[in-house]
């Protein structure tokens, strides 16, 4: 504004556009919040609740963005969160599958009695689902296993 006579200020402008930003993001989150407290109740425990409220949290410190992590499901080919490749044997060493998990620890995908007379050897943490599903699939290309379902 201060000069007006001769156009606008670039600077101004710079700082306009990131005050704006600013907001927009805040709104952004507070109405994501707003959402997830209102619709807690179908999220059926409180882990769930807690885990969308660290969403909203993480957003807000420029880790994530609601978008990416709130709205998509953790099996999507679009999810973001670190996915273990692994392989799967039974205790007398036969292959049995290639599979991947977004499960911290990747032992704890199966349960303990399925796990009962088998073994898992995780491979690769790889740093989004993609990865790990075409390292999966590639995997299946060279040896898929009787438990293997499809090619993926």
């Amino acid at each position: 504004m201060r000069q007006a006579a001769q156009g606008y200020d670039p600077q101004w402008m710079v700082g306009f556009n990131k005050f704006v930003e600013a907001g927009l993001t805040a709104i952004n989150l507070t109405l994501t919040a707003t959402t997830l407290a209102t619709e807690a109740g179908g999220f059926g425990g409180g882990s769930r609740i807690r885990a969308a409220l660290n969403t909203v949290d993480d957003a807000a410190k420029g880790s994530t963005t609601i978008i990416e992590e709130a709205a998509v499901h953790g099996n999507s080919l679009k999810s973001l969160k670190p996915t273990w490749g692994y392989k799967l044997y039974s205790n007398d060493a036969t292959f049995l599958k290639n599979g991947i998990t977004s499960k911290v620890i990747p032992e704890t995908r199966y349960s303990k009695s399925f796990m009962s007379d088998k073994y898992m050897v995780p491979i690769k943490q790889f740093p989004n689902r993609l990865e790990a599903w075409q390292w999966e699939y590639r995997q299946n290309q060279i040896l898929r296993g009787p438990l293997n379902k499809n090619m993926h």
